[in-house]
């Protein structure tokens, strides 16, 4: 799994500051130990020396070592904290970045069919996941083993059973432990990735629709299921601590033992008159201080489980570009043909088919007004246009060349959508606009606004075109909002323009004014647009019609001239 190995163990220009951080933190161990030992072997030297039991002490350079090993055990430490976190930062920004940009090449319907709460966990959680790796699993790793194999050589130096007792314990009663942990840890670890990403899709479900659950008094009914995800994560988190718990105390059991193993056959070597007496407590308190190294292991170890899973999510969405077909040319801002054939679709088995092999073929700048009854599809052919939904059998073209073989950046490229809820941010007017066209001049954000006829409402706007929104664009009414995303919408400068429902909730005058402003920005697409109102539209070449029965076809468009000029 490549992005929980970039993770783990970075590589290119992060590689060498992984190494750095790795070795700062074997550093920042060995000072540690090394401040035990030796304020033990202090300790006990000055006893004996009281006691008579000792010559000449000389407690200065000790006490300097001690002092040493206090202050580069602390910077090290701060270094090893800095460099590490600052390497996964950067690893984390690209790797966000590069998430990003693969939701960005999805097709449009894969997007749609994410739910939000979803999308939102693999940008945020998924990713944060994986800033744990290298701090609480590889450094500590490494930190670990080289410190325990540096004391064990030393130990080994000096008495070959203390070094073999003591690796035994450490190296296989230890690492037993922990890998026992996890295996035991995959259970919980799935769980409560699971449960974590429901918990947050419920949530953002749940905060999304807060307005119509309380109006229909189901918040609390919809509530309990934020509460049941909740409660799942805390049981996989309950389950797991308990795991971790008990591993950290049988490493604890394990390190006593590896203090008294060494401590009782130290002084057996200090009674053949091999080694000191203070020697004997420094190797005893450096073997049990060991286990402070070994303790951090396993948090990272039970949360591996949930680390790949992570990754995992994060995965899929950096796999390649999708390679491009034909000749439909992201620069090119000519009119598409568009050619539908033998068109089927329902949204569910148990609905009907909405279609029943439709044939249509749309001509370079040619308009099309979709009429018909709520609920006969006019909306859908829409999103199927747009490559929003994909049809169960037959084929949608562009120029020729099939929607699914589309790169979905060319696509949206030459597709302009408005659908029925157009999504505006909790953002400045200009930043909702310029989200089509971030070069866009200030002068040209109000042409456009003044072709939807909101050119009064931006001069009524305290702040202009930097005044706030807010969430949805609540301070907009839904007329205003509606021609802002319209707007919006003019200034992608799409070859092929969809419109769903252009003018719900303006009433007749305005959307004349409208069709008016947009006349000319229409002359150069192909425009494909539902509506009920025949009357406040622009001018047509054809209507798509739906009668009562499905059976869709083909009129001319002499009885649609579009608006009456505004007198």
């Amino acid at each position: 799994m490549s992005v929980l190995r970039d993770v783990i163990w970075p590589r290119g220009a992060a590689r060498p500051w992984l190494l750095l951080a790795a070795v700062l933190a074997v550093a920042a161990a060995l000072a540690g130990i090394v401040l035990l030992a030796l304020s033990g072997w202090l300790i006990s030297a000055t006893g004996l020396a009281g006691l008579g039991l000792w010559g000449t002490l000389d407690i200065f350079a000790p006490g300097a070592g001690i002092r040493a090993a206090a202050v580069a055990r602390t910077v090290a430490r701060y270094l090893e904290r800095l460099i590490g976190h600052d390497a996964t930062f950067r690893q984390l920004a690209r790797l966000r970045e590069a998430a990003a940009a693969g939701l960005l090449r999805l097709p449009i319907r894969q997007l749609f069919a994410m739910r939000s709460g979803d999308t939102l966990s693999r940008l945020t959680r998924d990713i944060d996941l994986l800033d744990h790796g290298l701090t609480r699993l590889t450094l500590p790793v490494i930190a670990a083993v080289a410190t325990t194999a540096l004391f064990v050589a030393w130990l080994a130096a000096n008495d070959a059973r203390l070094g073999g007792l003591v690796a035994a314990a450490y190296f296989g009663v230890g690492t037993l432990l922990l890998l026992i942990t996890l295996r035991l840890a995959r259970r919980s670890g799935a769980e409560l990735s699971i449960a974590s990403v429901e918990m947050r899709a419920f949530t953002a479900d749940w905060s999304a629709g807060r307005a119509e659950l309380f109006s229909l008094d189901r918040a609390t009914e919809f509530g309990r299921q934020v509460l049941g995800a909740s409660r799942m994560v805390l049981t996989a988190q309950r389950r797991q601590r308990r795991l971790e718990a008990l591993t950290q105390f049988g490493l604890t059991l394990v390190g006593d033992l590896a203090f008294w193993i060494v401590l009782k056959l130290a002084f057996s070597a200090h009674a053949n008159g091999q080694l000191s007496a203070p020697l004997v407590i420094a190797m005893a308190l450096a073997a049990f201080a060991l286990v402070d190294l070994w303790l951090p292991l396993v948090p990272g170890v039970s949360f591996l489980e949930t680390l790949k899973r992570g990754a995992a999510r994060v995965e899929h969405l950096l796999q390649p570009k999708a390679p491009e077909v034909g000749d439909f040319r992201i620069d090119s801002k000519r009119p598409r043909r568009i050619e539908v054939r033998d068109l089927h679709f329902r949204h569910a088995p148990h609905l009907p088919e909405l279609f029943g092999g439709l044939n249509l073929v749309i001509e370079p700048g040619e308009r099309v007004l979709i009429e018909g009854p709520s609920g006969c599809g006019k909306s859908t052919l829409l999103e199927l246009i747009a490559g929003i939904l994909e049809p169960q059998q037959g084929e949608i073209l562009f120029d020729g060349v099939a929607l699914s073989a589309l790169n979905p950046d060319r696509l949206r490229a030459s597709v302009g959508c408005l659908t029925q809820g157009s999504t505006l941010f909790a953002d400045t007017l200009e930043a909702n606009l310029r989200l089509a066209d971030p070069e866009a001049s200030d002068a040209r954000l109000r042409q456009v606004l003044e072709q939807v006829d909101l050119g009064r409402l931006l001069d009524e706007l305290p702040e202009g075109l930097e005044s706030w929104l807010g969430e949805f664009g609540h301070s907009l009414s839904g007329g205003q909002g509606r021609r802002v995303a319209l707007a919006r919408l003019v200034l992608g400068e799409f070859p092929v323009v969809l419109l769903d429902e252009p003018s719900a909730g303006l009433d007749a005058a305005t959307s004349v004014r409208i069709w008016q402003g947009l006349e000319p920005w229409l002359a150069r697409r192909s425009l494909l647009m539902c509506a009920h109102d025949a009357g406040v539209v622009p001018s047509i070449d054809r209507r798509l019609v739906c009668g009562v029965d499905r059976h869709w076809h083909v009129e001319p468009a002499a009885t649609v001239e579009g608006p009456e000029p505004e007198r």
